[in-house]
């Protein structure tokens, strides 16, 4: 009876420190940098959505791809069909973890390109240059709402995203 009680506490306290975990890591990386100059003149994006982790058994990358095709549908940016090389990408990133009451999601929307980068010693490596970024947390209690709460928050940061374009595009 101890040991049993000695396992459910073991496996609650990790899947708390994860939960915690990602909400200390998301308030690291939360802050929201808009620099639409750098979107002046990019026409198109190829979409990326990854959401890693399940909250209530859910998984809810889908329905993240339709709101994304659907927000940027009704602009003037172009999704390419897939990957395109040496173009820019729109990714939408979803980092979930979950307690029995209780999600968590960081997630994040940024477009980059992948290119051949120097750093200051003058190697040269494939990397990334960042033109857009938006991230946040977002805590729901009860998990029945996180799915909701976690698409209204990415649709508000594609909207954000969308304002950003538009003026840069001017």
């Amino acid at each position: 009876m101890g040991y049993r009680l000695l396992l459910i506490t073991k496996n609650f306290g990790m899947k708390i420190n994860k939960l915690l975990g990602i909400i200390v890591l998301g308030l690291l990386l939360s802050g929201n940098v808009f620099a639409a100059n750098n979107l002046k003149g990019i026409k198109s994006f190829s979409l990326i959505v990854i959401h890693d982790g399940k909250c209530g058994g859910q998984k809810f990358r889908e329905d993240l791809t339709t709101s994304a095709k659907y927000i940027l549908g009704n602009t003037k940016i172009n999704l390419n069909k897939g990957f395109v090389p040496n173009s820019e990408n729109l990714r939408i990133t979803i980092l979930t973890a979950a307690s029995k009451d209780t999600c968590a999601s960081h997630y994040a929307l940024d477009v980059f390109h992948t290119n051949l980068v120097e750093n200051s010693t003058g190697n040269k490596y494939i990397g990334t240059t960042s033109s857009y970024s938006d991230t946040g947390v977002q805590l729901s209690s009860p998990v029945t709402d996180h799915k909701k709460h976690i698409i209204e928050q990415v649709e508000l940061s594609l909207k954000k995203f969308v304002v950003a374009w538009t003026e840069a595009q001017k």
